[in-house]
């Protein structure tokens, strides 16, 4: 036993010792129940005092201590025992929270909880240096930022802190585009008025407030009525000191104050902004206030930008309620949709603006990022507006190598010094990308830059070129110490350092050594790899390290020698003699002799294989034929017994048991009753009892049909209450099945579908009393059933109709991860240890196979994109004992379709599909005519006398149409035999002649 079980049955004995003295003289009788009901009112005072002070403390101990107390009728020592235990965790919850802080500074959701709990405990130092930690790593939403806003001004008491406030909020609005944080900004600058210049500052703040997020068509007109709000009143104290004595100074400044609320009033119905009509209708309102604020007032213009605005706004408005509407899959298409309309109109201010919108809300969407500061380095073209919103794509998604690319590429565009160039180069390889291609193409983007700094036209051996050959040899060093030869398998870095070098740097030693080193890589064996050396050599070398470089080429040359000899020729041709042309040649065809050896001997060695397959496949064909089936054997014993076996031919004598030759000889007995029958036969009169089975072979026949089952006709009006169950072991019964289903709802019939030895096929169909219970069933889908998950699916039986069983998302999912390399034994509660320290997760599913034994494949969900994102970085190449997992954004490929849709696909036939002949038992007909070439009878004089040719047709296989054509005898020719009456037939088979 635990000791925290010790404990609370400690607990437990002195509060029911305490509750017994209280009640003495309560009768035993009705004591139990009392104090069960006491005892649950308890706990739920319990519970909520545990609420009351810091509901995330869910520690058992502490509800147990609080409960005795409780019991004991201690309120004001149970509350104040509360108060005193819950700081105590809440402090050690802090160091907690630090201390995972300290040592994994890119956990998001930590710097969260932390600033919550600090927050509740008023550590202003230690909250405060929480906010700065978390905004050196991530960008803040502004939720945060107001929250810390507002924490900030309630205890800013001096000028200087005031002025750091000021700093918290140029910070804040450089994160994301927010209009409530704007309306914070702003009303803080109304709050410092009384300061020097604390008007424009106001107004300076309003403008750089209707700058970024005044177009912003959904919520602009809050910022614009709050800056005419604030102007009115500065009119209004310009008015009331106009009721005295103005001086001309005062009058002129009254003037100017109602000039800038009308030009306010006219820039605000200029933009397309919700609610238009009611601001034209609040501007109608204000010029008839008073007759002279319509003087200097051009009503036409106004009209005009008015109208314009509003017929904008008809065209946007769609795009904003797709918006409003929008999931979070879908509102990344639909902010597309509407910014290419956007781009359209050539209006880079708006474009801007709702590229802010964009980005804001859907802040982890590298591509959406990408676009935006594509569309700045097209359009706007100024590193004031371009560079910081690089800054802030990186430190969104940090994860993205193109994004840190362009950041490398703009801070060259607009000359931005080495040191910071480098800096950013520094901080993109700590992010940690996925793949090695990510890294390279960073490298290879970066030496670009290193190598357009050197002045090729000074001396060789400035710092610049000393730069860039540190680059490539650092850059070759770290792919290949985190990837290996993976890092850069086509060589493009080394490549890149070689052509340097032999066109700028004229250094042949370093060329040729270069080359040396990527050849010795295993390109050795690829003709391009030699091509494009001897390539470069031709074109800054020497005819003798060509002649070299072809000569070792045409040796080790494995996929394509004739590319390497034909060059070889050419090169000849325009620069060798005579001598170098032949020797070239003779090299040339005694390499392609052993070339053309090796492949004959690979051409014989397949043949050899294919020939050793085929007789494989005849000879396990001819083994199989030879095998006799014992039922085939057993059908022939009984061909060879029976009244006719002596006279008859062996195809025409039917199974005695065979329902369709009891049909047959009914017939023919009926027919020949007429006609005298042979000597020696007596007719035997049918009767009911010898159509009966013996009482033994019945009741076993009928325990057979028992366990084998019964055939159920299909009733479609069951379907929507009936699930199919797939996937079962054979060995599970429908007593199980019907256990583990019974808590869904009412069964009210289970069908175990068995093969005809009474073996389960793995199936049933299950049948519940209304559909909201196969719906329930439906939901406990890849349960696992004796170590198998249970494929549960509707019942549809058509499968022209039936939709795929795959139930998850193929589109990608940001907040969902794609984990693979996992050790087969790995559990779900195994990964969510892992996983879990990342932030909440939704699910976590291991991919299994049909048995129930993993794939090493499992898919980890998390509640929010930023959490999965940080997982990814964390996770990535990670060890589990002996594997290595990988771990990626899951995007599951699109489910196989066929193209030519599954009605059409259904009525093609297959080769040999076609309409098949079936015989008795359901067995297909030969078609080998196995009836006596005598017995045969022309189709064409079958016309009469069809009583014995349907006897005897119906006897023999169908097949034997097809030989209606040949002659009555065997000879082959001659004349055909006139049709046999039934007397006829009968004395041929007794072997009596007239």
């Amino acid at each position: 036993m635990s000791a925290e079980e010790e404990e609370k049955m400690e607990v437990d004995r002195i509060s029911d010792k305490n509750m017994a003295s209280d009640k003495g003289s309560d009768s035993e009788d009705d004591s139990s129940e009392e104090t069960s009901d006491n005892d649950e009112e308890l706990e739920k005072q319990a519970s909520d005092l545990e609420r009351k002070f810091y509901s995330h403390i869910k520690h058992s101990v502490f509800k147990i201590c609080i409960l005795a107390f409780l019991k004991m009728k201690c309120w004001i020592i149970a509350e104040e025992f509360s108060a005193v235990i819950i700081m105590k965790v809440t402090v050690a919850g802090f160091g907690l929270f630090g201390h995972v802080v300290e040592q994994n500074p890119y956990d998001y959701n930590t710097y969260v909880e932390l600033i919550k709990l600090l927050k509740k405990m008023a550590e202003i130092e230690k909250l405060r240096k929480a906010r700065e930690m978390m905004s050196r790593h991530f960008p803040l939403t502004s939720e945060l930022w107001i929250s810390w806003l507002k924490d900030e001004i309630s205890i800013a008491a001096s000028d200087a802190e005031r002025s750091v406030i000021v700093e918290l909020f140029e910070r804040a609005v450089q994160d994301y585009l927010s209009v409530d944080l704007w309306l914070e900004y702003a009303q803080f600058s109304i709050g410092n008025m009384g300061l020097q210049d604390g008007v424009e500052t106001v107004r300076n703040t309003f403008e750089r407030a209707l700058t970024t997020a005044g177009l912003h068509a959904a919520r602009g007109a809050i910022l614009w009525e709050a800056y005419r709000e604030f102007e009115n009143v500065m009119l209004g104290m310009l008015q009331s000191r106009a009721n005295t004595d103005v001086s001309e100074s005062q009058r002129q400044e009254l003037a100017a104050q109602k000039k800038r609320v009308v030009s306010i009033f006219r820039r605000q119905m200029a933009c397309p902004l919700l609610d238009m009509e009611k601001t034209y209708q609040e501007f109608t309102e204000w010029l008839n206030e008073e007759p002279s604020r319509r003087e200097d007032v051009d009503m036409k213009i106004i009209e005009s930008g008015f109208k314009k605005a509003l017929l904008k706004l008809s065209k946007i408005l769609p795009y904003e309620e797709q918006l409003l509407s929008s999931d979070d899959v879908s509102r990344a298409d639909h902010y597309r949709a509407y910014l290419q309309h956007e781009i359209s109109g050539d209006d880079p201010a708006r474009v801007q603006c709702l590229y802010e919108r964009a980005v804001a809300e859907l802040c982890l969407d590298a591509s959406l990022w990408l676009e935006y500061v594509q569309y700045l380095d097209s359009t706007i073209k100024i590193d004031t507006v371009v560079l910081p919103v690089c800054k802030r794509a990186v430190r969104n998604c940090p994860w993205s190598s193109p994004l840190w690319q362009h950041y490398l590429r703009a801070l060259e565009r607009y000359k931005r010094p080495f040191d910071e160039v480098k800096d950013v180069m520094e901080q993109a390889l700590l992010v940690g990308f996925s793949t090695a291609e990510d890294y390279r193409n960073l490298w290879l983007g970066y030496i670009d830059y290193v190598r357009r700094r050197v002045d090729w036209h000074a001396d060789h051996q400035s710092t610049e070129l000393a730069e860039m050959r540190g680059t490539f040899n650092r850059a070759c060093e770290h792919l290949a110490q985190c990837f290996g030869l993976q890092g850069d398998p086509a060589c493009d870095i080394l490549q890149y350092w070689a052509r340097i070098e032999a066109a700028y740097c004229k250094n042949l030693e370093k060329f040729r050594l270069l080359w040396s080193d990527i050849l010795s890589l295993g390109h050795d064996k690829t003709a391009a790899m030699w091509l494009e050396y001897i390539q470069w050599e031709r074109a800054f070398g020497d005819s003798k390290h060509v002649r070299r470089l072809f000569t070792r080429a045409l040796t080790s040359t494995q996929d394509w020698p004739e590319s390497i000899g034909n060059a070889w020729l050419n090169f000849e041709r325009d620069e060798g003699t005579l001598e170098s042309y032949e020797l070239c040649m003779t090299k040339y065809k005694s390499r392609m002799k052993q070339i053309n050896d090796q492949r004959e001997r690979l051409a014989a060695k397949e043949e050899e294989k294919k020939e050793k397959e085929e007789k494989w496949k005849h000879g396990h064909k001819q083994e199989k034929g030879k095998k006799q089936n014992p039922k085939d054997a057993l059908k022939k014993k009984h061909e060879t017994e029976g009244k006719w076996a002596a006279v008859a031919p062996k195809s025409v004598v039917k199974k005695s048991g065979s329902k369709r030759a009891a049909e047959t000889t009914s017939d023919a007995l009926e027919e020949s009753a007429a006609v005298t029958p042979p000597p020696g036969y007596e007719r035997q009169e049918r009767t009911s009892d010898v159509s009966e089975e013996p009482p033994t072979k019945k009741s076993k026949r009928e325990k057979v049909e028992s366990d084998r089952g019964v055939s159920v006709a299909h009733d479609s009006s069951k379907d929507n209450h009936t699930v199919f169950v797939s996937n079962l072991d054979y060995s599970v019964s429908d007593a199980a099945v019907r256990e583990v289903f019974s808590s869904v709802g009412n069964i009210t019939d289970l069908r175990l579908v068995k093969d005809f030895k009474g073996r389960s096929k793995g199936y049933c169909y299950i049948e519940f009393s209304s559909p909201a219970e196969a719906e329930a069933a439906l939901k406990r889908d890849r349960e696992p059933l004796g170590g198998r998950p249970m494929f549960i699916s509707r019942c549809e039986p058509d499968k022209l109709s039936r939709q795929s069983g795959f139930k998850y998302s193929t589109r990608l999912e940001k907040n969902k991860l794609f984990v693979k390399g996992l050790p087969l034994t790995t559990t779900k509660e195994e990964l969510e240890g892992i996983f879990k320290s990342y932030g909440s997760l939704k699910d976590v599913r291991i991919v299994t196979y049909r048995n129930g034994h993993s794939k090493g494949l499992a898919y980890v969900e998390f509640e929010d994109e930023a959490a999965a994102a940080h997982a990814l970085i964390k996770t990535d190449g990670m060890r589990l004992g002996d594997h290595t997992i990988s771990v990626a954004i899951s995007k599951p490929p699109e489910r196989k379709q066929n193209p030519l849709g599954s009605a059409q696909s259904a009525s093609v036939m297959s080769l040999g599909g076609g309409t098949k002949n079936v015989g008795s038992r359901g067995r297909g007909r030969t078609h080998l005519s196995l009836l006596p070439r005598s017995l045969q009878m022309s189709q064409n004089t079958a016309t009469t006398s069809p009583s014995s040719a349907t006897v005897l047709a119906d006897s023999t296989v169908s097949n034997s149409e097809t030989n209606s054509n040949s002659t009555t005898n065997g000879e082959g020719g001659g004349e055909t035999q006139k049709p046999m009456s039934n007397s006829d037939f009968r004395q041929m088979l007794l072997g009596t002649k007239k």
